[in-house]
């Protein structure tokens, strides 16, 4: 998985592209969250992630209800019908902030 960041004032962006599961999405976490200090607005774009495992999912919620205590917001952007699916399913469609 490739990560990249980019910090605007107040606003994280973050690209990945590749599979979020058991293995990366302890990677795609951390290395978000070190970079979150003084951040209100946190956009993740998915466009380029292919498949969410339910440890994936686990880090959206994280990161969201994070944002969230912290008065701050996430959204996803750019999802896959594949990756969307996947959150339809679990539900979380309803709790995450999605511009598909």
């Amino acid at each position: 998985m490739n990560i990249n960041q980019n910090k605007e004032n107040t606003k994280l962006i973050v690209f990945a592209d590749g599979e979020l599961d058991t293995l990366t999405a302890p990677i795609f976490k951390d290395s978000i969250e070190k970079n979150l200090e003084g951040i209100e607005e946190l956009i993740l774009n998915f466009k380029q992630i292919r498949y969410t495992s339910s440890a994936g999912l686990r880090v959206l919620l994280f990161l969201h209800k994070t944002m969230h205590n912290r008065g701050g917001s996430m959204t996803i952007k750019e999802l896959s019908p594949e990756v969307f699916e996947t959150i339809k399913i679990v539900g979380f469609d309803g709790i995450l902030n999605i511009e598909v």
